[in-house]
């Protein structure tokens, strides 16, 4: 089993222009916050939307290279036990896992969000979660929520 932490606080959102609600799922993953003022306006946008959610939220660390490589080794394993998800390259996971790829803030940071969603949101998983405090000196960086399901509500 894939480990994952449960999340119950507060989220945040930077935008340029008032965000429409989110709604329980969308084709992509949403980006969010645990720091209400995080990033600059200029990059981010002024407007900050608070959520909460309507109950605990299951999330996959990725904190850690430890955590990462774990996570390959599960779907890995998986891929060939089960053959769940025949469309994952697991060449191309291992290559977007990288924490450099990961914050490049590029298409690989998506890319590797719409994997994940395909393979864990019919196990109820809700995206993932890297928190700066627990991230090893590989994986460091903002501390990021990534939702692919939303029980949320703006506050």
């Amino acid at each position: 089993m894939i480990k994952t932490e449960k999340y119950k606080k507060l989220l945040y959102r930077r935008s340029f222009k008032q965000s429409k609600p989110i709604t329980t799922q969308t084709d992509h993953p949403v980006w969010f916050s645990n720091i209400a003022c995080y990033g600059e306006e200029d990059s981010y946008g002024p407007i900050v939307s608070t959520y909460a959610s309507e109950r605990s939220l299951c999330l996959i660390p990725l904190h850690t290279m430890k955590l990462r490589k774990e996570l390959y080794e599960h779907i890995k394993k998986d891929i060939n036990g089960t053959a769940r998800d025949k469309h994952v390259k697991l060449n191309h996971l291992e290559f977007l896992l990288n924490p450099d790829e990961q914050y490049s803030g590029g298409i690989s940071n998506k890319s590797l969000h719409k994997i994940l969603k395909k393979i864990f949101l019919s196990d109820g998983i809700d995206g993932t979660i890297i928190d700066e405090t627990k991230a090893d000196e590989l994986c460091c960086g903002i501390s990021e929520i990534v939702l692919w399901n939303f029980p949320l509500n703006k506050l």
